[in-house]
């Protein structure tokens, strides 16, 4: 009887190690594949038209408790434009407090009076629905053909308006248009450095590899350009979603609209330069495609959009979720304490190929890093930073994820930028005792001779040591 239970325990825990390990493989597996199509797959000219008459358009820019030095930055960007000033409308709308506004206000109207713009700034006495409220808020009161959303952090290349444009004007069945990010902080710190080499990476993943297919683009947000009439026509932005510009996207996708990709037109973003800052981002990201991913999974599976897309869509969707598989395989490696066996043991036959995909997403980091510059030393030491700090995000995933299940409405907060970046720690108390209990576990499995389950405990155990120990140094 006890045999029959033991071997009924080992193969549900086959059964069920082999489920996460095929979701996770199918995610890194579509990494791996787009990452590596945009590097061989050469990429088409891009269509540009020669602009007789240059189009009206309205630059968005939310801001929030953001440095005035930040947006006025943004703004001598815009002011370097190639793009006819007479045809740039900029909409700034503030959510801070009024007397902060009235600051804003008063350097914006002198630095547009310098450079001939035409800015208009509004505030928002009730900030209802956040960035996608004010979005929303500058659409009604927008009078270009297109609207530019840029982030106070950005800067803009000089050439960048002129080519988006020229490019949609080229191609009327395109309603969205995503640019390049470029890190504007890449040397700032360890934990920009290893976002610079991320951004690159996930460049490579959704922008790149997707547009030399014709796969389904998300607009990031920042730097990215809608035809006027295409947002009207989804319902503007979502003003209960934290990930508006994926939720738009989506929406924009399912419609039966079209998003591509400019990898000529670069916008320069600040990445998050503590493990605080980064963290802060992320958990907005994660909770806001969550909340996209609970909405629109059965809308995405009866949509008309091609097979491919319905799974690259999902895809996108799970790829913060991924990480759940962690607790998934060290509540197994646990449970063989209680159930006096090594539940993991009979997944050893299939990991081989989840470690493989693992390591080719790594070395694909490497290849990231190295193509950014850094010698072989520190693309692998920043292949391991990119790698822990991603694996650390568990716990966080799995607390927002409990959050859209009990029904727990976030709050939007804006990731902080420029000087306020620096002084954001992001190092609890979650990091440090999931890195010690892992490893305390481990110990434990190995005495009793599970040596599968104590490996992995070790090995997920090692990002939270590691992560714990630079940021509790102040390194990060």
């Amino acid at each position: 009887m006890e045999l029959s239970i033991l071997s009924n325990l080992q193969i549900a825990s086959m059964i069920l190690t082999l489920i996460i390990s095929l979701i996770s493989s199918a995610v890194i597996g579509f990494h791996v594949t787009y990452y590596w199509i945009g590097k061989i797959k050469s990429r088409e000219a891009e269509q540009l038209k020669k602009l007789e008459t240059a189009p009206p358009i309205t630059i968005i820019v939310p801001v929030r408790n953001e440095p005035i030095g930040i947006i006025t930055r943004l703004l001598e960007a815009l002011a370097q434009q190639q793009y006819p000033k007479d045809k740039m409308e900029i909409i700034v709308v503030s959510d801070d407090e009024e007397a902060y506004f009235k600051e804003i206000k008063q350097k914006l109207e002198e630095i547009s009076s310098e450079k001939s713009l035409s800015v208009r700034i509004f505030r928002r006495e009730n900030p209802k629905g956040f960035k996608a409220g004010a979005l929303n808020y500058a659409l009604q009161r927008s009078n270009g053909k297109y609207v530019v959303i840029f982030d106070a952090d950005a800067v803009p290349e000089p050439n960048y308006l002129k080519k988006a444009i020229q490019f949609l004007e080229a191609n009327s069945e395109i309603d969205g248009l995503a640019a390049r990010w470029i890190p504007l902080n890449m040397s700032s710190t360890p934990i920009s450095e290893a976002q610079a080499v991320s951004l690159d990476f996930l460049t490579s993943i959704f922008y790149e590899g997707r547009s030399r297919i014709e796969g389904p683009i998300i607009a990031p947000g920042c730097g990215c350009i809608f035809r006027k009439k295409a947002v009207l026509k989804v319902g503007g932005w979502n003003e209960d979603c934290l990930a508006e510009d994926v939720e738009l996207s989506v929406k924009l996708l399912l419609s039966g609209g079209k998003i591509a990709y400019l990898s000529s037109a670069n916008v320069k973003v600040e990445n998050p330069e503590t493990y605080g800052a980064f963290k802060k981002q992320q958990a907005r990201w994660i909770y806001g495609s969550t909340q996209v991913l609970v909405k629109y999974f059965t809308k995405i599976i009866k949509s008309n959009i091609p097979l491919l897309w319905k799974l690259d869509l999902i895809l996108y969707l799970l790829q913060y979720h991924v990480l759940l598989a962690n607790f998934a395989f060290a509540s197994l490696a646990l449970a063989s304490i209680l159930a006096q066996t090594d539940l993991l043991l009979p997944s050893i036959y299939f990991s081989p190929i989840l470690m493989a995909l693992l390591a080719i997403q790594a070395y694909a980091y490497y290849d990231t890093a190295r193509k950014l510059g850094f010698n072989t030393i520190k693309s692998i030491t920043v292949m391991g930073r990119c790698t822990a700090i991603a694996a650390a995000l568990a716990p966080l995933v799995l607390l927002q994820n409990a959050k859209i299940l009990t029904g727990f409405r976030e709050r939007w907060y804006t990731t902080p930028k420029g000087p306020l970046a620096k002084a954001v720690k992001g190092l609890n108390l979650a990091e440090p005792l999931l890195g010690i209990a892992g490893t305390l576990a481990g110990l434990l499995l190995l005495k009793m001779g599970f040596t599968a389950s104590a490996m992995c405990l070790f090995t997920l155990s090692l990002p939270f040591i590691y992560v714990s120990w630079k940021a509790g140094r102040g390194v990060w």
